[in-house]
């Protein structure tokens, strides 16, 4: 039997001791090595590559390492000098009893939090080295490590199988890219010729390793250890894996590990086998959270193979080490905030936040449910898809699914009564249909909608009839329209108790508003001055203006969630003077066009103020219309002092384009309210007014003078109704005798005569009927003087 001293750290006070312990090795039948003491052995720190570094729980959590002799796939806590030191704690997770890194579960937020300590191993009192050749911490691999023939796949304590050529982990490494590091492409030194192995004694069986560290940050499972064997002698490839043992030993993540960075010494001392010079770990392994869930628990195990990828090709091409240490997955604290809160769209509310848990893994569906604070019923649920929130995983790294907590929801607002308090909900539920089955809720402060004062004031400046319209301008100033953003002005018919019109309105600038109501912050921009479109009013009825502020846009916003004032100061009563009284000046058809002129008065013209001339046949069938602008007409106000239109009454218009027969017509002069709707008018008409006789006509010669080559000057004009049945009008002039014979004609260029057209309105193109012709006689006519 052999004696060996191994040195153990304690803490006396502020100091550290170091004491002797003697411990022996028995050989029989199959050797274990000494064993590795982590207390005494300060590992290699590896480079950038395929280091993450340890935080100060970490670094504590060493000094509880204690020299254990456990055999590979070995499911019970190792054999320690300290039970009390080396039990494993369920709150922290640690696998040498001492608490990992936790986040700060008191509320904080993404926006000002503190993160966990810098993983920072430098300066470690409990991993410094021993001087007097102390062992690295560690378990011996028991004979059963030895792969010979077998396809190096070890059974889990189910039973399982975690790897190998057809189990997990995947050999054909397809859908474990997102875990798997490979050092930018490294390929390991070629241990056959590798000068680390050189001096080992290959005649040592078995394998050994240790798990000195694991923790959880960012969704990867920090580990820190070693693993050597003479077995991994023509296996360059060390890869590090985590198996979940609670879903059959399925892999959940993988790391390959650059074994010229991962120097061990300390390892070569105390168990000379290949590769033990380059058997350190310290790898951050991304976990598959679609595959593991709160509650599972994580082994982890190293390998070397022959394959790149970290695979077993086939028998004998790899040899794995199954750490004892298991990681529980404990349920994380809940966390969350409400970034905002606040209406948006026509009638919603729109909700944003986070909210992390590590029991989403769990409850895969996440819900948001709008609860009222007030009448302590949901309003309404909705599923929802989470998104990044990279800020969130910084505060919160040790809750998994931190990266992917945030969240954004949007409900509608109708029936909701704004001055109730209302909640938001976060569940991450099991049930994908309705959000109910296993759960965890997290419920935000109730909060109200609006954030300021909830005093409501308004003045309603004018109200009155103007160009038809009815003309509105004041001001309604209250914080609610920070959350009801539209405004409506609706116009109310007091005496039959309904609404007229409604309309959607764009504020003004009130200074004035905000020096008198300075407790109100949105007074400054309260006012208003618009008119409605064209409405039906009743005579002899009331009408009063209604201000609401909406968190719909459509209709009155009566849909949303409102808040209404009623302008009581003023008031709209539509009592018209009824008398309707009009004239026919004339017509005039001497430029082939209608022109009439007359005026046509009467107070309801306030409120219809479309005025349209309509032309009827003598069968009423309507031949054309036109809108005109009324002219002044102070004769017609002169007349008719108790109409107070009568001064704009006028009208002149042209019927265009119109092709005119012979025959009577009837004019109607109509004020209506909408210009392209004949729902509410007043008519005037002036029945068979307009009379063109087919047969009027008029013609003059003012001059006929001999010219030398005996043809005649000839000047006057001619006008007839006859024309206007007439395609094509030739206008000739004709010279007979007494006895009717012809003696010459010529035709003739018609000419502007606006004298004639004064003179002759009513026939047809009088305007245009002068003449200038010169005349030659027939061959063989002569006149005598």
């Amino acid at each position: 039997m052999e004696t060996k001293k191994h040195y153990k750290m304690y803490k006396s006070g502020k100091l550290w001791v170091s004491a002797a312990v003697a411990t022996f090795a028995l050989t029989a039948g199959m050797a274990y090595g000494p064993s590795a003491n982590a207390d005494t052995a300060q590992p290699t720190q590896p480079t950038p590559a395929a280091k993450q570094t340890t935080s100060a729980t970490d670094k504590a959590a060493t000094n509880n390492q204690t020299d254990n002799q456990t055999s590979q796939g070995q499911t019970d806590q190792p054999t320690t000098n300290n039970t009390q030191n080396t039990q494993q704690s369920n709150k922290s997770n640690q696998l040498t009893g001492k608490q990992s890194a936790q986040q700060d579960n008191k509320g904080n937020q993404p926006s000002g939090n503190k993160s966990t300590p810098n993983n920072d191993n430098k300066g470690s009192k409990d991993t410094q080295p021993g001087d007097k050749g102390n062992q690295p911490s560690g378990n011996k691999g028991t004979p059963n490590n030895d792969n010979k023939g077998s396809k190096d796949t070890q059974p889990d304590d189910k039973g399982n199988q975690p790897s190998g050529s057809k189990g997990t982990p995947n050999n054909d490494n397809k859908g474990n890219q997102n875990n798997q590091q490979d050092n930018n492409g490294k390929k390991p030194t070629d241990d056959q010729g590798d000068q680390s192995n050189k001096n080992v004694d290959l005649s040592i069986k078995g394998n050994f390793g240790s798990l000195d560290v694991t923790n959880i940050t960012n969704n990867q499972l920090h580990v820190v250890g070693w693993n050597a064997t003479n077995d991994s002698k023509g296996k360059p490839y060390h890869y590090i894996f985590v198996l979940d043992k609670d879903n059959n030993g399925q892999e959940v993540g993988r790391y390959q590990v650059d074994t010229a960075t991962s120097d061990r010494q300390d390892v070569v001392k105390v168990d000379n086998v290949w590769n033990a010079a380059k058997s350190g770990f310290d790898v951050p392994i991304t976990l598959n959270l679609n595959k593991i869930k709160v509650g599972d628990r994580l082994q982890v195990m190293s390998r070397w193979t022959i394959d790149p990828a970290g695979n077993v090709p086939d028998a004998n091409s790899a040899v794995n080490f199954y750490f004892p240490n298991l990681y529980t997955i404990e349920p994380s604290t809940n966390q969350a905030w409400l970034d905002s809160f606040g209406t948006w769209g026509n009638n919603q509310l729109k909700v944003s936040g986070w909210n992390a848990t590590s029991q989403s893994l769990n409850f895969p569906y996440h819900w948001l449910i709008l609860f009222d604070a007030t009448t302590h019923k949901e309003i309404s649920r909705q599923k929802v898809i989470n998104f990044e929130r990279a800020d969130v995983a910084k505060v919160n790294p040790t809750i998994l699914n931190a990266d992917k907590s945030g969240f954004e929801g949007v409900f509608s607002l109708k029936g909701v009564n704004l001055i109730d308090s209302l909640q938001v909900v976060s569940r991450y539920s099991s049930d994908m249909v309705n959000g109910e089955g296993q759960r965890v809720d997290y419920w935000f402060p109730a909060q109200k909608l609006i954030k300021g004062s909830t005093t409501i004031e308004g003045s309603l400046d004018t109200f009155e009839l103007k160009d038809g319209r009815v003309h509105a301008a004041g001001w309604n100033a209250t914080d609610w329209s920070t959350v009801t953003q539209n405004h409506f002005l609706i116009l109310w018919d007091d005496t039959a108790k309904k609404q007229v019109a409604s309309k959607l309105v764009v504020n003004i600038a009130r200074p004035d508003v905000a020096k008198a109501c300075p407790s109100i912050k949105t007074a400054g921009n309260s006012g208003f001055d618009t008119s409605f479109d064209p409405v039906v009013l009743v005579a002899g009825h009331t009408y009063s203006l209604i201000s609401r502020y909406s968190t719909s846009n459509e209709g009155n916003g009566g849909t949303g969630a409102n808040v209404t004032w009623w302008f009581v100061n003023r008031h709209l009563t539509f009592n018209p003077n009824r008398e309707n009284v009009a004239n026919l000046d004339g017509f005039d058809i001497s430029n082939g066009k209608l022109q009439v002129t007359g005026w046509h008065a009467t107070d309801i013209s306030e409120l219809e103020s479309n005025h349209w001339l309509i032309l009827l046949d003598s069968n009423n069938k309507e031949v054309a219309r036109v809108q005109v602008a009324n002219d002044a007409r102070p004769d017609v106000a002169a007349a008719f002092k108790g109409i107070k239109t009568a001064g704009n009454s006028g009208f002149t218009a042209s019927f265009d384009n119109l092709k005119l027969k012979p025959g009577t017509y009837t004019l109607v002069s109509r004020y209506a309210i909408d210009p392209n709707n004949s729902s509410q008018y007043t008519d005037y008409w002036f029945k068979d007014a307009i009379k063109i006789n087919p047969s009027q006509h008029a013609s003059n010669i003012d001059s006929f003078t001999e010219n030398k080559d005996g043809s005649y000057q000839i000047t006057g004009w001619m006008a007839s109704n006859a024309t206007m049945t007439m395609k094509d009008v030739h206008p000739y002039l004709i010279l007979v005798n007494e006895k009717g014979q012809e003696l010459g004609l010529t035709e003739v260029k018609l000419e502007a005569r606006p004298d004639v057209a004064e003179a002759f309105p009513t026939i047809y193109n009088s305007a245009i009927s002068g003449f200038n012709a010169n005349l030659k006689l027939n061959k063989g006519i002569k006149i005598d003087n």
